[in-house]
């Protein structure tokens, strides 16, 4: 959000395949959201936010008493963000004035909603420094069934493509855990690895069972445990607790193994010519990234070449063969 309200953008569009019940965000985000500057010249919470289409609520959330009997029914949490999303759609923004507050800052949540491409801007535009992106065509959804948190969207093949002018567009479409092994018990209808508790212990797969292994134990935790729900404050919660479960194992685990755990590990990848990436190394790799993006005016410029990642940790290495080489 700090960094959002110090850069050069001025309208943000939000855009949901489904409507506001459906929405992943969460109250805290919502709020946090609600509470930047009007413009870049003031301080003064209270951002312009607008949502559409026209009449939108209505469409996803009824109306009148079949309105109040629905959130009735929605669990708390829900109940509390969606009566907050409707008193900020009632409510009206504070006036400015822009020749002494500069101009408006502006976030529209348009609802309904599937991108279905992005249109490229003229090769030949007079400006070389003006995105390469000109708009984004979207399809109109509607929902189907009863209003849910679960209810599915279809497009409207009968409804032309609306046409959305911008020069970004940022994809944020979900998140799905992958099954990095085929032995890993894993939920495929939630995308999640299957637990068999609130801790993120993994049932041992069926290949280890009746291994001696030392009382060895599989931990999930975070999105790969419960799903992408939730903010960083809750992934940090769910992390503890796994760690707790994992300190309570190690309290009760009675075994004579004399495994030497990492550096048995580090031996074999040496001996066979490969040098893992210490954690001093990686922060070498994490301040020049930095470094970049504090040059072009954002928090980090991602390295995205591995030789290249590579090359800044073992940076000492190089100086040191190189003056090797002089000598």
């Amino acid at each position: 959000m700090a960094h959002l309200a110090t850069s050069r953008i001025r309208h943000v569009t939000i855009i949901g395949r489904r409507g506001p019940l459906q929405a992943a965000f969460m109250l805290r985000e919502f709020r946090e959201l609600c509470r930047m500057p009007m413009t870049k010249r003031t301080k003064k919470e209270g951002l312009h936010i607008e949502f559409a289409p026209t009449g939108v609520f209505d469409e996803t959330l009824l109306t009148g008493h079949n309105r109040a009997v629905l959130l009735d029914g929605l669990p708390r949490g829900r109940r509390r963000l969606i009566d907050f999303i409707l008193e900020k759609s009632n409510s009206s923004p504070s006036p400015i004035k822009p020749e002494i507050d500069g101009d408006p800052l502006k976030c529209e949540f348009l609802f309904l909603r599937s991108p279905i491409r992005i249109i490229p801007r003229s090769s030949d535009h007079p400006d070389p420094s003006v995105s390469n992106v000109a708009g984004i065509d979207l399809e109109v959804n509607r929902l189907v069934g009863p209003p849910s948190e679960n209810q599915k969207c279809v497009g409207c093949a009968d409804i032309p493509l609306e046409r959305l002018d911008c020069d970004l567009v940022v994809r944020s479409i979900g998140q799905r855990s992958a099954k990095i092994d085929p032995d890993l018990p894993f939920n495929e209808e939630r995308g999640v690895i299957a637990c068999s508790d609130g801790y993120g212990r993994v049932p041992l797969p069926a290949c280890l069972h009746g291994v001696d292994d030392g009382g060895a134990q599989l931990y999930a935790s975070g999105w790969a445990k419960v799903g992408a729900v939730g903010v960083i404050l809750n992934t940090l919660a769910d992390a503890r607790l796994t760690a707790e479960g994992i300190l309570i194992d190690l309290a009760n685990r009675k075994s004579s193994s004399d495994h030497v755990g990492f550096a048995g590990i580090r031996n074999i990848v040496e001996s066979r010519g490969i040098r893992p990436v210490s954690f001093e190394e990686w922060e070498r790799v994490d301040a020049k990234e930095k470094a970049t993006g504090r040059d072009l005016g954002k928090p980090r410029e991602k390295i995205t070449s591995l030789k290249e990642i590579l090359q800044v940790a073992f940076a000492e290495v190089a100086r040191e063969r190189n003056g090797n080489r002089a000598v």
